[in-house]
């Protein structure tokens, strides 16, 4: 997929300008004496300081101490990429297992599954087809990676150097849940973001990818489709740091139509659900040898285990 710099979606702009926006406190930082770096914005005198859009006050931080922003700044960017993307998969396994998956059907014998995206994945039987939660994120960004339309389920990915690089499937007593982690590449701005920092660059590393780590629960309605509600959702795993908590509340006020981290998080539980419906209804069924429905159609929950799901495919 071709990406234009400029042309960022949702997630593009939301770490962005987050990343700007938490550059913004330590360039603060950065201007006061070492000495000074337990001591609050107000005791400073910087409590009606603008980073962006709003005051150091109007953020909640004006009682912080300088040493606590650069603390969540440096947790933000010095991370673990193996404690974030804990169910990763691999793309040459996985190109071979949705291969197999897709024989008898619209996107048999080719590897460009972007059409997964507007419609039906159409079988010449109706199948009960089992993945690995491994294979339905290799599926899901083949497809954002080699879609051109703008106009789909997953616009929010397509114009920002964004993959998806893990979906787990965890079920409960009630529901289940989809945990996905975004990988976004912000390599392009790594130069600009030293400039920015100045001297404080020489104490601190900048990340070339930040992730969006996104928790969605759900449901299976009637027709094999899962209904989503929002859980949780970090950058890079920091969803509890009240100082991180502001800058995203600074960065949201920067988006068009969206009013919270939550929203983005919505919409990706909606993307997730139009995209697998599209593979089939999930549930369980009673098949012969070659895995053909015979009897026994069951929408639902039961078609979902802890790493898979299974579908009862579509036909024309």
């Amino acid at each position: 997929m071709n990406i234009q710099q400029g042309k960022k979606g949702f997630i593009g702009k939301l770490l962005l300008f987050f990343l700007i926006s938490m550059l913004s406190l330590v360039i603060i930082l950065g201007t006061a004496a070492a000495i000074l770096i337990t001591r609050t914005p107000r005791e400073l005198g910087l409590q009606d300081v603008a980073i962006g859009s709003k005051t150091v006050e109007e953020m909640g931080l004006a009682d912080t101490r300088f040493i606590d922003i650069l603390r969540s700044f440096k947790n933000i960017i010095s991370f673990d990429e193996s404690t974030i993307v804990t169910n990763g998969y691999d793309s040459e396994t996985e190109k071979t297992a949705s291969s197999q998956s897709f024989e008898h059907s619209s996107l048999s014998g080719t590897d460009n599954y972007s059409a997964v995206l507007t419609g039906h994945v159409v079988y010449d039987n109706q199948y009960l087809i089992t993945y690995n939660d491994t294979t339905l994120g290799y599926i899901i960004n083949n497809a954002v990676q080699y879609t051109t339309s703008g106009d789909t389920s997953v616009e929010f990915m397509q114009n920002a150097k964004i993959s998806l690089v893990e979906m787990t499937v965890t079920k409960g007593e009630s529901n289940g849940t989809l945990r996905s982690v975004c990988k976004m590449d912000v390599s392009d701005f790594t130069q600009q973001i030293k400039n920015n920092l100045g001297v404080v660059a020489s104490i601190l590393s900048v990340p070339e990818n930040l992730y969006l780590v996104s928790e969605v629960d759900f449901t299976v309605d009637g027709t094999g489709k899962l209904q989503t509600t929002h859980k949780s959702i970090a950058v890079n795993g920091n969803e509890a740091d009240p100082i991180v908590n502001s800058i995203i509340d600074l960065v949201i006020g920067n988006l068009s139509g969206v009013n919270s981290l939550e929203d983005i998080n919505i919409k990706m539980g909606e993307a997730f659900s139009e995209i697998l419906y599209n593979l089939g209804g999930v549930g369980t069924a009673d098949v012969d040898s070659n895995n053909i429905v015979v009897a026994n159609i069951n929408y639902g929950l039961a078609g979902v285990t802890n790493g898979k799901m299974s579908f009862i495919t579509h036909t024309a």
